[in-house]
């Protein structure tokens, strides 16, 4: 496996903190990983998500390089692109996935958004994910409305035969109401054979120690 492009069935689900957890526990097992986010929005005064990994992670990678595209106000990647009256290319995402393949044994991919965010005209964050052949890892926030967003989700990866290595069910609230704690069961039961992963909620953002347990297991399960 080259690498796995880690989206979400919406914003806000913790795409981010997964792909982290899952990176960190790559380099703890030996693993050299690279870190793409291929385009971040609502980067003024600076690209956060990208900060986040360099620091954490101490990547040797520029800001620029860990996100090529970077655009100043939270939107959709094309609204974003207009109101800084920018345009969007591929090309730099597509280059530094070569240059990150060539250079780490995996690169984690995390998306803007979900499979449907628009990236220019009809070219959606999914279709990325085919352009650079790569599996997702679809990380869901768990809530009511999660069944519907994950199987809207999975069929839309299925139209395109884009293979799903692993659903992961995160636990974005500190308590379980009655709808978190019986989304796992039906959504493995609506999936079928894709494999399903539920974290728990993590109150400490900073504790590596936390969420390196935290997604161990899930890490070797997903390259094994």
């Amino acid at each position: 496996m080259k690498g796995l492009f880690i989206t979400g069935t919406d914003t806000g689900v913790g795409k981010t903190i997964v792909s982290f957890g899952i990176a960190l526990c790559l380099k703890e097992m030996g693993i050299d990983v690279g870190i793409l986010k291929p385009i971040e929005t609502g980067c003024y005064p600076i690209p956060e998500d990208a900060v986040f990994y360099k620091e954490r992670l101490k990547l040797k990678s520029s800001l620029e390089e860990i996100a090529p595209l970077q655009f100043s106000l939270p939107l959709a990647p094309t609204l974003a692109a207009e109101k800084d009256e920018m345009s969007i290319s591929i090309t730099p995402i597509i280059n530094q996935f070569s240059k990150l393949i060539k250079e780490s044994e995996i690169v984690l991919v995390e998306g803007a958004g979900g499979l449907m965010v628009p990236i220019q005209g009809n070219f959606y964050m999914a279709h990325l994910a085919v352009l650079l052949g790569i599996p997702i890892v679809l990380v869901i926030g768990n809530k009511l409305g999660a069944i519907n967003h994950t199987l809207l989700s999975v069929n839309y990866c299925n139209q395109l035969e884009l293979p799903i290595q692993a659903v992961i069910l995160n636990n974005i609230r500190p308590e379980k109401g009655l709808a978190e704690q019986l989304n796992a069961k039906e959504i493995q039961r609506l999936i079928g054979h894709i494999p399903l992963y539920e974290t728990q909620y993590i109150n400490n953002l900073s504790n590596d120690l936390l969420i390196y347990k935290q997604f161990k297991d899930i890490t070797q399960q997903l390259i094994s």
